[in-house]
């Protein structure tokens, strides 16, 4: 069955580094296994307001070694922010991950 997520977030960070996504914030290997999503969509609108925001997706904020197929992330990022960082519309920052598309 496909996971999906539909929501609207405003948050105001004073921090540094958050992890933010429509689905999921941090997607990484864990005990030998890897990070997979499949099937799976976001429904988002973001707005953010933050000094240093950090990893920010539609679908997923940071994925490191992990795998995404067949997912896809609608909405919007809207971020006001004095040193914005990853930002991006499926997935904010990857590191050695794969994205399949079908």
């Amino acid at each position: 069955f496909p996971t999906r997520r539909s929501s609207d977030l405003t948050t105001n960070n004073n921090g540094y580094g958050t992890y933010l996504g429509g689905l999921i914030g941090y997607l990484s290997e864990g005990s030998g296994t890897q990070g997979i999503i499949d099937r799976s969509y976001s429904r988002m609108n973001v707005t953010l307001e933050s000094y240093d925001p950090g990893d920010i997706g539609g679908l997923v904020g940071y994925a490191s070694y992990a795998q995404i197929t067949n997912s896809f992330s609608l909405g919007s990022i809207s971020i006001d922010a004095a040193n914005p960082y990853e930002i991006g519309g499926l997935v904010g920052s990857i590191n050695r991950s794969e994205e399949h598309t079908s």
